[in-house]
């Protein structure tokens, strides 16, 4: 699944000639080191990608401590939806891909410093065991009547030292990075973004985030030179899903807060397709979904009501003539942050049904769900018997993009 045409940039593309862990094109990957156990990497970028590439140096994590705690974060996600949205199918033993281990315990020697060679040993190389593992997780994730299947390739390896291999043997790098609660990893002008800037080959897009402290919950996630365009922002990223687990294993506090602060970045603005994409079904020609590019507060007054997240500030909507209620209070769930308050799905039809309800004949809603659950547009409208135009807002050009990208009835 490549990335949409308008994220790419194909001119610095080139062959790739090396399988690294049974991975026929690196490029085609997110890599995620530190991931741990995270699954909320595959509900959001399924719709990119196929592989998730997750170096986690923890002598805690064994193979079977991983499948445990796969299982039980797919259990926890099916149960409050009511539905299997993600499930772990298979486990696939890749020690055999291990040919030299040497590579992948003594770091990036030739485009480190001394010092930073130094500070790396110190202080990543004690987490390696002596040992190097490779297993691949092989998930099924269900969107609808769509069903994909995720691989979740897990190295017992550091993720700088990795990242040296797989630019040395395959001369290229994954489209998607995520570095999330990774520590210095994940800030400007960090080891491992100097590491990309010395290789001259950067990815697509950065995915960044933490879990904010009292001290860091109000400061957002700045652009980083060069990564000066936000993309994305991403909502209820909870890593934990509520299972307490040792060590940080599963790349978060055991107390994991409701709202995680993690965004996307590109080198480029995205180029947008046409502003306005109207997706309608043959089935049901008077059912019409449109999705806009920008800020639903500044467009309410356009429409007879509006239905949004309950963390917006949406003071501004509440005009006499103009009913607004939010997705938690439609979807009557526990509006915790630990999972959106309802599947893409299952908020157009809530918002079919309270428009209905309310008598209202357009309405303007924020989508709720996961990234990659775009898919879910067609499936609505050729099953949609309600008389109401909905329109989409969304306000980063990646979702916007992506959603384009993969309806399949769209006009301009």
């Amino acid at each position: 699944m490549p990335l949409p045409s308008a994220v790419k940039n194909s001119a610095r593309r080139k062959p790739i000639g090396h399988k690294m862990f049974g991975i026929s094109d690196i490029t085609k990957v997110c890599y995620y080191p530190a991931a741990g156990t995270d699954i909320q990497a595959i509900l959001r970028f399924s719709h990119l990608t196929d592989t998730i590439l997750a170096p986690t140096t923890s002598r805690y994590l064994t193979r079977q401590r991983q499948e445990d705690l796969f299982k039980a974060k797919c259990n926890t996600l099916n149960s409050f939806f009511g539905k299997p949205l993600l499930e772990l199918v298979d486990v696939v033993d890749l020690d055999s891909y291990f040919e030299d281990e040497a590579k992948y315990l003594t770091g990036a020697e030739d485009i480190f410093s001394k010092e930073e060679q130094a500070v790396y040993m110190r202080a990543f190389m004690p987490l390696v065991p002596k040992r190097l593992s490779a297993t691949k997780f092989v998930f099924k994730r269900t969107l609808g009547r769509t069903e994909r299947k995720v691989n979740w390739i897990h190295t017992s390896t550091e993720g700088i030292a990795t990242l040296a291999v797989i630019f040395k043997r395959t001369g290229a790098l994954p489209e998607i990075f995520c570095t999330i609660q990774t520590g210095n990893l994940e800030y400007p002008y960090s080891i491992l973004l100097r590491i990309i800037k010395k290789i001259g080959t950067y990815p697509e897009i950065w995915v960044r985030g933490f879990w904010p402290t009292k001290a860091w919950s109000r400061i957002p996630i700045q652009s980083f030179p060069p990564y000066k365009h936000i993309a994305q922002d991403y909502g209820n990223w909870n890593s934990s899903l509520g299972i307490t687990t040792l060590n940080h294993e599963d790349n978060s506090s055991d107390h994991t807060p409701k709202h995680s602060c993690v965004r996307a970045f590109t080198r480029e603005p995205l180029e947008l397709p046409s502003k306005h994409r109207t997706l309608q079904s043959s089935l049901n020609p008077n059912r019409r979904l449109t999705i806009e590019y920008g800020n639903i507060i500044d467009q309410a007054g356009r429409f007879d009501g509006s239905i949004i997240s309950e963390r917006m500030n949406h003071t501004g909507m509440h005009a006499a003539t103009h009913m607004a209620t939010t997705w938690e209070t439609l979807s009557g769930r526990n509006p915790e942050g630990m999972f959106p308050a309802l599947t893409f799905l299952e908020s157009l039809e809530a918002a079919g049904t309270y428009a209905m309800k309310e008598g209202l004949r357009n309405l303007a809603v924020t989508p709720m769900g996961y990234e990659d659950e775009g898919i879910s547009i067609q499936e609505y409208l050729d099953a949609s018997d309600k008389p109401v135009d909905i329109t989409v807002f969304l306000m980063r050009p990646l979702d916007y993009i992506s959603l384009c990208a993969e309806s399949k009835a769209v006009t301009s």
